[in-house]
């Protein structure tokens, strides 16, 4: 049944026609070439300007923003006595709010740490723990039988004062 295929039922482009290297390529008539359209006049439409955006009002509702979430900036008068004020104004042009510029523009402020060490205690008990005199419980228990009436704080007493 191949064989009764023809090249005048083959569609351009496809195998049949392709020699060694060759790509297929698309009737002209499939794809036609977009018509470039020529830019709208201009001139004759009226340009409509934006209105004027008064800065000073803009800042001082951001000093307000900024007073009533921060209430260490009370004392400000003006956005220029923030920290880096040039800094902040270029954040707000980038679209940042208010809070997110100043946040930006300031060093953080950190809260003094209590001593965070309270959890931590010595593994070993303190009935155990050496008494620091250097004195051996060896050397305890011989000085016990030859002061049996002393007590230990003393005979650690007479131990430091002979080593010493």
């Amino acid at each position: 049944m191949t064989d009764e295929i023809t090249k005048e039922t083959v569609p351009a482009g496809t195998a049949e026609e392709m020699t060694d290297g060759e790509m297929p390529t698309p009737p002209e008539e499939e794809n036609p070439q977009p018509e470039e359209t020529a830019p709208e006049n201009t001139e004759s439409a009226p340009a409509e300007e934006a209105p004027p955006v008064d800065y000073a009002a803009l800042a001082a509702e951001d000093l307000l923003t900024l007073k009533r979430e921060f209430p260490e900036l009370a004392a400000l008068s003006d956005l220029t006595e923030l920290e880096n004020p040039a800094r902040y104004g270029a954040l707000r042009d980038l679209g940042l709010s208010a809070k997110e510029a100043y946040l930006a523009t300031t060093t953080p402020r950190r809260m003094p740490r209590g001593d965070n060490r309270a959890h931590l205690h010595s593994a070993v008990p303190k009935a155990v723990q050496a008494t620091g005199d250097g004195m051996s419980e060896g050397e305890l228990s011989a000085a016990r039988e030859l002061f049996f009436g002393l007590g230990d704080a003393e005979l650690h007493r007479l131990y430091q004062k002979v080593t010493k």
